[in-house]
């Protein structure tokens, strides 16, 4: 677990995010089961074994129940969704500046949508562009992605959580009063013709100020085969190392109603970030640090969720910070802090 992560200090730039990369790299890696080399999926070390009896809420009893649900079932980080102009010439320009390599992508055809993907062990940056707007503006993703695209804010536009049973899930966070939605299949095609599948379930609307959605992805085939993933492990990006996702910043407007949507929603719950801020809050998932800040400009009169409150992350509160920011561990290559596609990249 990532409680030595101390995410905000290194997104600053200047003196005081320009610290020792070896310092942070022993924070961070050094509660690591196996460091960036493991290829074992996220895991949660005090999830109960399969067909565990599990313990029934009573009505009263719900918010204890919603914080079981994401203490068993929730495994960390599964990718970030950048919307993008140019998916190819984003991937360009995310190898040019960070040395990582987008080895995936094709087309959703049902979605309206395409990306280009770039793998960090089991974790994903999804660089996603559209290509038909009739079916991006009929799915929860692609609706994000057009409405970034349309306002000229290319950025974050939302973000999932990995599951490995995403239909009991989300029936099991319904029955505790969650919005969520039922599961529903989603597939991509490559370009080599091959399909890569899984299951997502929603709460809509998207935002990064909004809970993330839930997904499970179909073992096997061309990506999420044992063969695929250690491939992945082992990797070498172009900047001479393997890497991989740590953690994510969000900045927001009132990031406590913020985290009450989100325990309310997927059940995990924040507290106060150690170390951090007045009002900065923190919950780890799986093998990430995810962190709640307060947004530089606040949106006066918007409400988490609503339409002026629930865009992408690539606004600023100011020229110099991007209001999303992604902590990525790699063995090699040197301490980096890059503004790109809306996003604030920290390579540690």
């Amino acid at each position: 677990m990532l409680r030595g992560w101390r995410p905000r200090p290194f997104f600053v730039k200047g003196p005081k995010g320009t610290g020792s990369r070896a310092a942070w790299r022993d924070r961070v890696a050094g509660s690591w089961a196996g460091g960036p080399d493991a290829t074992a999926r996220r895991r949660v070390t005090d999830r109960p074994p399969r067909g565990s009896t599990r313990r029934v809420a009573a009505p009263g009893r719900l918010a204890w129940r919603r914080a079981a649900y994401a203490a068993w079932m929730l495994l960390g980080i599964d990718h970030l969704v950048i919307a993008v102009a140019d998916p190819d010439v984003a991937a360009a320009d995310m190898e040019s500046a960070l040395g990582l390599a987008a080895t995936g992508g094709g087309r959703h055809e049902k979605a309206g949508t395409f990306n280009r993907l770039i793998f960090l062990g089991d974790t994903y940056v999804e660089l996603i562009g559209v290509w038909d707007r009739a079916l991006a503006a009929a799915n929860p993703i692609g609706a994000a992605a057009l409405s970034a695209l349309d306002a000229g804010t290319p950025g974050l536009v939302t973000w999932a959580i990995a599951t490995d049973d995403a239909r009991r899930e989300a029936a099991s966070l319904r029955s505790a009063g969650s919005p969520i939605g039922d599961a529903v299949p989603g597939e991509r095609i490559r370009p080599d013709g091959a399909a890569v599948r899984w299951h997502v379930a929603f709460a809509p609307p998207l935002g990064t100020d909004r809970p993330p959605f839930l997904i499970e992805h179909e073992r096997g085939g061309p990506e999420w085969s044992d063969e695929a993933r250690l491939a992945r492990a082992a990797f070498i990006h172009p900047f001479g190392g393997r890497a991989r996702i740590v953690g994510l910043e969000l900045a927001v407007d009132r990031p406590a109603e913020v985290a009450s949507a989100f325990a309310q929603t997927i059940g995990v719950r924040f507290r106060p970030a150690p170390g951090a801020g007045p009002g900065e809050l923190e919950v780890l998932v799986g093998d990430h640090s995810i962190r709640l800040v307060s947004s530089p400009i606040g949106r006066s009169g918007s409400e988490p969720g609503s339409a002026a409150g629930s865009g992408p992350a690539s606004g600023h509160g100011s020229e110099s910070e991007p209001l999303a920011r992604v902590g990525i561990l790699g063995t090699a290559g040197e301490h980096l802090l890059v503004d790109l596609c809306g996003v604030r990249f920290a390579r540690l």
